[in-house]
């Protein structure tokens, strides 16, 4: 499994005050055990209540960056919302976090408080602290996620009572911990995707896995391809070890094509067809992505013809001029 280093950096509100269990129902506590399913995670509590981005600033070293995260969420939107001087100190942040590693992913989190309701976010205006962090967020290209906004606007369409949810007009709830986390959690989600991007895909030509029971095949994949392996043989194998966290096929789809068995490292085998109906009328390149959330390691992927068949298929007959690999580092 992946290690994967985490930093909140805030105040009370991410140290965890006000849940009944900081380490368990805080909205850090709660992002940490979503980001623990697919990581090995080490948790950096950054929080200090009562503090904003000023003195921020000046513990980031020793408080955040000692431990060297790949990912930092900085919360000081309350703190801050008295707080004369904004800019210097949360920018110093973050081109501190840059500074030890321009790699190292940061995320604003704007929380809530009473005082930004009556006097902000009631009045249709975004709090200053927000607006000025938001300006940081804008220069560094840095995504942010606005929880307390949400909150807000969750409890007016519901009618119900902020308080339900920061019982001393600051501080969550588990209840107010929770939506917190939900909302980040939500994005981190629909984001997922840009951070399995496939950077660095690539062809591996199946031509040089050839064995017996493989027939190369020196001429063109329909225009597509220079050359490509075939194989009508029941049980006939390939083996390809590769780096990454995705492996797929690129192949021929003709009226003759069969079925694989495939599975990667000791997992267990899986099906998957190479005929589909327009075969019967056409035979043309196509490609499937078996696997594309692997952990980014050596692997080691297994191909076979299987005895099964579509019934609507003339044979069992495997044509692959390539294998699809993409890898993170």
């Amino acid at each position: 499994m992946e290690k994967l280093t985490v930093g909140y950096f805030g105040g009370s509100i991410t140290y965890g005050t006000g849940a009944t269990d900081k380490d368990k129902t805080s909205w850090r506590a709660l992002v940490t055990a979503f980001l623990k399913k697919r990581y090995d995670v080490y948790e950096i509590n950054g929080g200090v209540g009562g503090t904003g981005s000023d003195l921020g600033a000046f513990r980031c070293q020793r408080d955040l960056l000692q431990y060297m995260p790949d990912i930092v969420f900085v919360e000081f939107a309350v703190n801050d919302y008295n707080n004369k001087e904004v800019l210097p100190y949360i920018e110093g942040i973050v081109r501190q976090i840059l500074a030890v590693s321009i790699a190292t992913k940061i995320i604003f989190v704007y929380t809530l408080s009473k005082a930004m309701v009556l006097n902000d976010y009631s009045k249709g205006q975004i709090p200053k602290s927000v607006m000025l962090q938001q300006k940081i967020a804008d220069k560094y290209l840095i995504p942010c996620i606005n929880v307390g906004q949400k909150l807000w606007e969750y409890c007016c369409e519901n009618n119900i009572d902020l308080e339900e949810y920061l019982p001393d007009t600051v501080h969550p709830s588990d209840k107010g911990h929770f939506f917190y986390a939900q909302s980040i959690i939500e994005t981190l989600q629909i984001n997922a995707v840009s951070e399995c991007a496939i950077e660095n895909g690539t062809l591996l030509d199946a031509c040089e896995y050839a064995n017996d029971d493989w027939q190369y095949c020196n001429e063109e994949m329909l225009n597509c391809y220079p050359h490509y392996l075939s194989s009508d043989k029941i049980d006939a194998e390939l083996q390809i070890d590769f780096y990454g966290n995705v492996i797929g096929v690129y192949w021929i789809i003709a009226k003759d094509s069969g079925d694989i068995l495939w599975r990667i490292d000791d997992g267990a085998w899986q099906k998957t067809t190479c005929f589909d109906k327009f075969a019967l009328d056409f035979e043309r390149v196509h490609y499937k992505i078996l696997a594309s959330d692997l952990e980014d390691t050596n692997h080691t992927f297994k191909l076979k013809i299987s005895s099964t068949k579509d019934e609507l298929s003339t044979g069992h007959c495997i044509r692959i001029g390539a294998f699809l690999v993409n890898h993170k580092k």
